[in-house]
C-alpha cells in the first residue's frame, strides 16, 4: 500500500528534484563559458555575451535534454527566465531524469512566480514528467497553499489523475497537508473519487495518520464505510496503519460514535444545533451564577463556598459535555458565548438585584448616586450589545472566482502574493492592517482582537464602542460599591443572626443584613480586575495607535509574562494567538499538519487549569518569577509605523467621524489611476502600479495628516554666539537648535528615481491632483524653480539682516506655512552653492512638519556625484534615503520601448551583409511591380532634394546624402509627406566634432517618428552609442585634466570617478552605463539632452514590430481595410502638420 503512494524517481522523493544528482559528464568549462552554470547562478550579462558571439543561443540542451530554461526556473532566477523566454527558449522542453518542463521543476521547489510567468507564456501545466504528475500533482506534493491556489485559477481541473488515478485531494491527504485537503475540498474536489486500488482520499488520510486531514474529509461528507478493492473500510485501514488514535479522534470531532455512526443530539426536536448550543452556552451560566452565589450567600462559608464550587464545576462540565454534538469549530467551552454568557449573567444579576433592592432603599439618600448608576449600567449594556451584535468590519469575500484570479494576478504582477496580502480561506487581498480571525471565519479590517467577553472581533466598526463599554463598567462597578455600602448603612442590621465561623460578629451582622447583595456586590468588584488591566492596556494602545493584534505579533514577538497579561485581559485566554483556539492547520506554507506528532507526556488540561488561566493565576506566577522586559518592549514599539503622535492618535481614534468607513470609499491615486487605464488615456503598466500604491499608501496617512503650527524662529536663535575677552576659559559650545526635531509622526515621504519617459511627471501630477481635501496648503513646483526661489529669498534676507545670521531656517519656516505637502519635479544638484543648502533646508522643511514628494533621474546615492566638496552633501543623501522611501520606477519601462518582437529594421556593423539587409528592406516596402526603383527629385522652397532611390512610397539615402548635405526641417518635412518609408544606409557614429551633423539627424528623426513612417537603418555602431565615441571622452578627461579642473591623481581612476555631473545626468537620461558615456561637449544645453534622449527612444519604438507592421496591410493585422485606415489617420496628420 505504501509503495505505490511513494513518488519518488531514481531513488530520490519527487519533492527533492535531482538538483545535486546530475553533473555534466562532459569536461567542465570555464563558468564564464559554460552556460549551464551561468544558468544555475542567474547571469544574465554572462549568458547575453554568450549569445553575441553565437556560441550559444536560448535553445541549447544538453544530452539529457536539460535547457538553461530549466536551471534558471528550479533556482528562482525570475529575471533570467524572462530573459531566456524573450529570447525563444523552448518553454515546454522536456529533460532530466525525470523527464520534466521548466515548469515543472519550478513547482518541485515552490517557485510560484517563476510558474506564474511560465504560465503566462504559454507553458502546458497538463504536460507530465516521467512518473505522470502534472503541474498540479508536482504542487501537490510540496504542499505550498499558495501555489496550489495560483494554479487552481488556471482552471486545471482540480480532480486531474495521475496514472494511478491518485487525484490531488488524494496526495494531499496521504501527504498530511490538511490545509491543502481543504482547499481542494471548497474547490469542489470529489471526495468519493478513487485511486486503481479503491482507495478513497480518507483511506489515504489514515495512512498518513493526519487528524486534521482525516476530519475535513469527514465534515465534507467522505464515506465512512467505503471498501477498496481489498474490501478493507477505513477503520481496518486505520488498524492496519495504527492510527486508530487519529480516526477515533477526528470521528468524535466530526460528530460520529467510533463505529462511524451519527451521534443523535440528546434533546429531542432541535434540528439547528449551533443555533441551540449558542443560546443555550449564552444563558447556562446565568443559572450557574445565581446557584453559586445563592450558595455562598445562604450557607457557611465552609459549606457554601465548596458546594458552589462543585456545582459550577458540574454544571460547566454539564455544557463542556454536550459540545460533543456541536459543530467542528465549537467542541471547546472558549470557542462559544460561555464567557459573554458569565458577564451578561452578572449584567443582569446586578441589574436585578439593584432594581428590586438597593434603589428602594437608596433613592431618597442617594438620589444622584442613583441615577449616575442608572446611565452608566444602560451604557454599558447599549455598548456591550452593540459591540456583541455588530459587523466588526469583515472583509467583503470574493463575488466569483474571476474576481480572486484577478486579484492574484495583480499581487503576482506587485511580487505581494503571499500570507501578508491575501487570505486563501476567503480568496481576497488582505487591507492594510486586517487579519483573518480563525474563530469567525472571515478576514476583519483593522482587526484589534476577538474578544471572548463579548463574543464577537472588536476591529474597525465596533472598537470604540468596545472602549466606551469598558470605561462604563469600570464606572458602573464602582458606583454599585457605593450604593451598596449606603444600602447597608441606611438598612438595619438584624438583631439575631447566626455567628460566623471566621468575621468577626460585627463584619457577620452586617453581611446577614443581605447576605446575596453583598456577595453579588462583591462578585461584581471581583470583575474590576480585569476590567481595569484591560482599559488600561486599550488606552495605551489607542494613544499609540496600535491594535492588540499588532503589539502581540507585529511587535512583540517574545513570549513574556507581560505579554501573557495583554492577551488574558484582551483575548480571555494568556495564549498569544489573538484568534485562539487551534487552526487546521500550523500556518499557510507547507500546510503540514503538526496535530499528530508525538509530544513529550503531559498532564490532560483540566477545568480547573482553564480557570486558572482565564483568571491570570498562572501570569501572576510567571510574573513574578521571570519579571518583565520593559526595555525590550519599549524599542519594539518605536518601530510602530502608524503612531503620529498621542494628541493626533487620540484624536483620530474620539474624534474621527469617518471612522467607520469603507477604506477603499476614499479617493485617491489609485482609483484616479484606474479611471484613466479604463478611458483610455493611460496604458496599465506593472511599474507604475507599483509605485501608485506607494502613493496611494502615503495618501491613506495624509487623510488624518495635520501639520503641526510652524515655529518662526527668532533672530536671537540664529545669530552665532558673542564672544567675550575671556571667552577662551571657558567651553565653547554650540548653540541650541532654533529648529525642534524631526517628529516621528511625520508621514514618510517619496522619492521616485526614473529614466526618461518612465511617466515620473505623470505619477507625481496624479498624487498632487488627487491629495485629500485636508491638505489645503500644498506646493507642486520644479526643482529648479524651486531653488532660485530659495536664492532669492535668501538674497533679501541677507541685505536686511547681513551675513551673520543663519537664514536657512527663516526661509524654510516660510515654505513650511505655504506647503504642508511639497512636491518637487526632476530633484538634482550641480552646484556647490546647492549641495551646502539642500540638507539644513530639508531638514527644516521637514522639523516644521512638511511632507516631501520628489522625482528624479537618478538613486540619492548618484546625487551630486564627484562635486566639489561632496562630503558636505552626504549628510542630505542620508536624510532623503532615510525620511524618504526611495521608489524605483525600473527604467525600462520608457512609454515607446514597450516590449514586443524585434523587427529587424536596424542592422550593424557596417559589414557585407548590411546591403543585403537594406536591399530585402527596400523591396519589402517599396513598389517593384509596380513603380520600380528609380531616383526621384522634389522642390521645396525653390530648392532641389534629390532622393538617390525611390519605390512607391519608400525612398532609399545614404547617410550623406540626406545628413551630410546642406539640409534642413522643411526638406525632411516634404519627404515625410511624399513616402511613407525610408532607407538610411552608412549611419556612422557621431561625436562632439560632427554636433551639425548629430542635430541634423534628431530633427530627421523627429520628422519621421512625427509622420509615422518606417525607417530602416545600416549603422557602423550600436543604436544607443549613435551620438558618443568612447575616444573623445578619454580625451575630454585628458583635457581638463590639463586644464587642472581634474586632480593629477585621477588619471588613472577608472572613468566612473572622472566625469562631471552633468554628462552623468546625460548618461542616466538615456539609461547607458558608463562606458557609453561621452564628451560633455557634445549637447551643449538641457534641452539638446533631452532631444537626444528622446531621439533614441523613438529610434527604440519605430524598430517595433508593431511600427514596422501598422498599415502594410497584413491579413494578421486586418488585411486591406486596415492599409486604407492607416493611411487616412496619416492623411490627417500631414495636413494638420502642414
Amino acid at each position: 500500500m505504501a509503495s505505490a503512494a511513494q513518488p519518488e524517481a531514481n531513488g530520490l522523493p519527487t519533492g527533492d528534484h535531482e538538483l545535486d544528482e546530475m553533473r555534466d559528464s562532459k569536461p567542465s568549462l570555464p563558468i564564464e563559458e559554460d552556460i549551464m552554470q551561468l544558468a544555475r547562478l542567474g547571469e544574465i550579462g554572462a549568458i547575453q555575451k554568450l549569445f553575441d558571439r553565437g556560441e550559444f543561443d536560448a535553445t541549447y540542451k544538453d544530452e539529457q535534454g536539460i535547457t538553461p530554461l530549466h536551471w534558471a526556473a528550479i533556482n528562482n532566477h525570475y529575471a533570467l527566465c524572462h530573459f531566456l523566454i524573450q529570447a525563444g527558449a523552448p518553454i515546454n522542453a522536456k529533460g532530466g531524469d525525470a523527464v520534466a518542463t521548466p515548469v515543472l521543476w519550478a513547482a518541485k521547489r515552490c517557485n510560484y512566480y517563476v510558474v506564474n510567468l511560465l504560465l503566462d507564456h504559454g507553458a502546458d501545466p497538463l504536460l507530465t514528467d516521467d512518473q505522470g504528475f502534472n503541474l498540479l500533482h508536482s504542487a501537490t506534493l510540496d504542499g505550498n497553499v499558495y501555489q496550489l491556489v495560483l494554479l487552481l485559477h488556471q482552471d486545471i481541473p482540480v480532480d486531474i489523475a495521475d496514472p494511478q488515478s491518485h487525484t490531488p485531494l488524494m496526495w494531499a491527504a496521504y501527504k498530511g497537508y490538511p490545509s491543502c485537503v481543504d482547499l481542494f475540498l471548497r474547490w469542489g474536489a470529489n471526495v468519493y473519487a478513487t485511486d486503481d486500488q479503491g482507495f478513497t482520499a480518507l483511506h489515504w488520510a489514515l495512512v498518513k495518520g493526519s487528524q486534521g486531514s482525516i476530519q475535513k474529509l469527514l465534515e465534507y461528507g467522505a464515506d465512512r464505510f467505503a471498501k477498496n478493492n481489498d474490501g478493507k473500510t477505513p477503520d481496518i485501514t486505520a488498524q492496519d496503519m495504527n492510527t486508530t488514535r487519529q480516526w477515533h479522534r477526528a470521528l468524535s470531532e466530526a460528530g460520529f460514535d467510533k463505529g462511524g455512526n451519527a451521534r443523535q443530539f440528546p434533546v429531542p426536536g432541535i434540528r439547528d444545533t449551533r443555533w441551540f448550543l449558542n443560546r443555550f452556552i449564552f444563558f447556562w451560566p446565568f443559572a450557574i451564577l445565581f446557584v453559586a452565589l445563592f450558595l455562598v450567600s445562604h450557607y457557611p462559608v465552609f459549606i457554601g463556598m465548596p458546594l458552589a464550587l462543585i456545582l459550577s464545576y458540574l454544571m460547566q462540565l454539564g455544557a463542556q459535555k454536550l459540545l460533543r454534538w456541536a459543530p467542528s469549530n465549537m467542541r471547546t467551552i472558549h470557542h462559544t458565548p460561555f464567557l459573554a454568557g458569565i458577564f451578561a449573567g452578572t449584567l443582569f444579576w446586578v441589574g436585578f438585584r439593584w432594581l428590586t433592592t438597593v434603589l428602594p432603599w437608596t433613592i431618597r439618600t442617594n438620589f444622584f448616586l442613583n441615577v449616575l448608576f442608572a446611565a452608566s449600567y444602560a451604557l454599558t449594556a447599549y455598548f456591550y450589545l452593540f459591540t456583541m451584535n455588530t459587523d466588526p468590519g469583515y472583509v467583503p469575500k470574493s463575488a466569483s472566482r474571476s474576481a480572486s484570479k484577478a486579484v492574484i494576478d495583480e499581487l503576482m504582477a506587485l511580487g505581494q502574493f503571499d500570507e501578508h496580502h491575501f487570505c486563501v480561506n476567503c480568496m481576497v487581498r488582505k487591507p492594510l492592517r486586517s487579519k483573518h480571525c480563525k474563530r469567525c471565519e472571515r478576514c476583519v479590517a483593522k482587526s484589534d482582537h476577538h474578544c471572548p467577553w463579548v463574543n464577537n472581533c472588536v476591529a474597525n466598526n465596533n472598537h470604540r464602542p468596545f472602549v466606551f463599554y469598558i470605561i462604563f463598567l469600570e464606572l458602573g462597578i464602582v458606583v454599585l460599591v457605593r450604593l451598596t455600602l449606603a444600602y447597608l448603612e441606611n438598612r438595619e442590621a438584624p438583631k439575631e443572626f447566626p455567628e460566623c465561623v471566621v468575621l468577626s460578629n460585627d463584619l457577620c451582622k452586617v453581611l446577614n443584613t443581605d447576605p446575596f447583595t453583598i456577595i453579588l456586590s462583591i462578585w461584581a468588584a471581583f470583575q474590576l480586575t480585569w476590567v481595569t488591566m484591560l482599559l488600561c492596556v486599550q488606552l495605551l494602545q489607542v494613544a499609540q495607535n496600535l491594535t492588540t493584534y499588532e503589539s502581540m505579533r507585529g511587535h512583540l514577538h517574545g513570549n513574556t509574562p507581560a505579554e501573557a497579561l495583554t492577551s488574558f485581559v484582551t483575548t480571555g485566554d494568556t495564549s498569544q494567538d489573538v484568534a485562539g483556539g487551534n487552526a487546521p492547520t500550523n500556518g499557510f506554507g507547507s500546510g503540514q499538519d503538526t496535530g499528530d506528532v508525538p509530544r513529550r507526556p503531559g498532564p490532560k488540561t483540566s477545568i480547573l487549569d482553564q480557570w486558572k488561566r482565564l483568571f491570570g493565576i498562572d501570569t501572576f506566577l510567571a510574573t513574578a518569577i521571570h519579571g518583565s522586559r520593559a526595555d525590550e518592549v519599549r524599542r519594539r514599539r518605536q518601530r510602530n509605523p502608524f503612531s503620529r503622535g498621542v494628541v493626533a492618535n487620540c484624536k483620530d481614534f474620539w474624534c474621527d467621524a469617518n471612522s467607520h468607513q469603507d477604506a477603499s470609499s476614499v479617493d485617491g491615486p489609485m482609483a484616479e489611476y484606474e479611471a484613466r487605464v479604463e478611458s483610455g488615456r493611460l496604458r496599465d503598466d506593472e511599474h507604475q502600479r507599483n509605485i501608485i500604491k506607494n502613493l496611494q499608501d502615503l495618501h491613506d496617512m495624509l487623510t488624518s495628516y495635520s501639520q503641526p503650527p510652524v515655529r518662526q524662529p527668532t533672530l536671537e536663535s540664529l545669530q552665532p554666539p558673542k564672544k567675550s575677552l575671556f571667552s577662551f576659559l571657558t567651553s565653547s559650545k554650540p548653540p541650541g537648535s532654533a529648529l525642534p526635531p524631526i517628529s516621528e509622526s511625520l508621514p514618510k515621504g517619496v522619492y521616485m528615481f526614473g529614466d526618461v519617459g518612465s511617466g515620473k511627471t505623470m505619477m507625481m501630477d496624479l498624487f498632487y491632483d488627487t491629495l485629500p481635501p485636508n491638505i489645503e496648503r500644498k506646493t507642486r513646483i520644479h526643482f529648479h524653480a524651486f531653488m532660485q526661489s530659495v536664492h532669492k529669498d535668501l538674497h533679501k534676507l541677507t541685505m536686511q539682516h547681513g551675513n551673520d545670521i543663519d537664514l536657512i531656517p527663516f526661509v524654510a519656516a516660510g515654505i513650511a506655512q505655504r506647503s504642508s505637502v511639497l512636491c518637487f519635479d526632476e530633484f538634482q544638484c550641480t552646484d556647490v552653492a546647492d549641495a551646502m543648502i539642500l540638507r539644513r533646508l530639508i531638514e527644516s522643511l521637514m522639523a516644521h512638519g512638511t511632507v516631501i514628494v520628489t522625482t528624479s533621474n537618478r538613486h540619492p546615492t548618484e546625487l551630486y556625484k564627484n562635486g566639489i566638496q561632496r562630503e558636505s552633501f552626504i549628510p542630505c543623501i542620508n536624510l532623503l534615503k532615510s525620511r524618504l522611501t526611495v521608489l524605483n520606477l525600473d527604467s525600462s519601462t520608457d512609454y515607446r520601448k514597450i516590449p514586443r518582437p524585434p523587427s529587424g529594421v536596424y542592422h550593424h556593423p557596417l559589414d557585407a551583409s548590411a546591403t543585403t539587409h537594406a536591399e530585402r528592406w527596400f523591396r519589402f516596402l517599396g513598389d517593384f511591380d509596380n513603380d520600380p526603383p528609380h531616383p526621384a527629385v522634389h522642390e521645396v522652397w525653390g530648392r532641389k532634394v534629390h532622393v538617390p532611390k525611390a519605390s512607391g512610397k519608400c525612398a532609399w539615402f545614404s547617410f550623406d546624402d540626406i545628413i551630410g548635405r546642406a539640409t534642413g526641417a522643411a526638406d525632411y518635412l516634404e519627404l515625410s509627406r511624399q513616402y511613407e518609408a525610408f532607407i538610411i544606409t552608412g549611419v556612422p557614429g557621431m561625436n562632439y566634432r560632427s554636433r551639425d551633423l548629430a542635430r541634423r539627424f534628431i530633427t530627421f528623426i523627429d520628422a519621421v517618428y512625427e509622420s509615422r513612417a518606417k525607417l530602416v537603418m545600416t549603422t557602423a555602431v550600436p543604436l544607443t552609442a549613435l551620438f558618443l565615441d568612447q575616444s573623445e571622452l578619454n580625451e575630454a578627461v585628458k583635457r581638463t585634466q590639463k586644464k587642472g579642473e581634474l586632480p593629477a591623481q585621477t588619471a588613472d581612476v577608472d572613468d566612473h570617478e572622472a566625469v562631471s555631473d552633468v554628462m552623468r545626468n546625460l548618461m542616466d537620461d538615456l539609461g547607458m552605463n558608463m562606458s557609453m558615456l561621452k564628451n560633455s561637449s557634445m549637447f551643449s544645453g538641457e534641452e539638446e539632452r533631452f532631444a537626444f534622449a528622446r531621439a533614441l527612444s523613438r529610434l527604440s519604438e519605430m524598430g517595433s514590430q508593431d511600427w514596422v507592421e501598422r498599415g502594410l496591410g497584413l491579413e494578421k493585422k486586418g488585411g486591406k481595410g486596415e492599409m486604407e485606415g492607416w493611411q487616412r489617420v496619416r492623411s490627417r496628420w500631414r495636413e494638420d502638420s502642414m
